[in-house]
């Protein structure tokens, strides 16, 4: 199908798969914005900024996303419809994570509290380990501060 593709509108195969891609996306993730492409409300540079700003979401973040930002894809320029999209995904992808933060304390086991984390963690409150110092690679001279290049 992808060499069809390509074939029939005489771009390469590599071009022929992205833009599929992005049909299937737009199929699958964003129905609201292909019925805005379809009637003439959206156009597709406006739609592309949507694809690519919600190209690593999941089909839930994507209708979330579709649902806060379908009104500004009306917008004649990219430009600020495409800060307006990075905020509102940021914004709905820090929901998610706190989300599943919160789903994840309240799975973690009784016997262990939720302030108590491992080193490395963002729930760790202890000072870390502490790294070694660097030593010079041997065969290799260190640098003089005082010489010049």
């Amino acid at each position: 199908m992808l060499i069809d593709a390509a074939g029939t509108c005489l771009i390469g195969q590599g071009t022929a798969g992205g833009r599929l891609a992005e049909a299937l996306s737009l199929i699958k993730d964003l129905p609201g914005l292909l019925a805005e492409l379809e009637a003439g409300r959206v156009f597709v540079p406006q739609a592309k900024v949507l694809l690519d700003e919600t190209r690593n979401l999941t089909p839930e973040l994507c209708a979330k996303v579709e649902a806060r930002v379908l009104g500004w894809a009306r917008e004649p320029a990219p430009g600020p419809l495409r800060r307006k999209v990075k905020a509102v995904v940021l914004a709905v992808d820090a929901e998610e994570a706190a989300r599943r933060d919160a789903a994840r304390k309240a799975e973690r086991d009784p016997g262990v509290p939720a302030d108590r984390g491992r080193a490395g963690t963002a729930d760790h409150q202890g000072p870390g380990p502490r790294a070694a110092p660097a030593r010079p690679v041997a065969g290799r001279a260190s640098p003089r501060p005082d010489r010049r290049r």
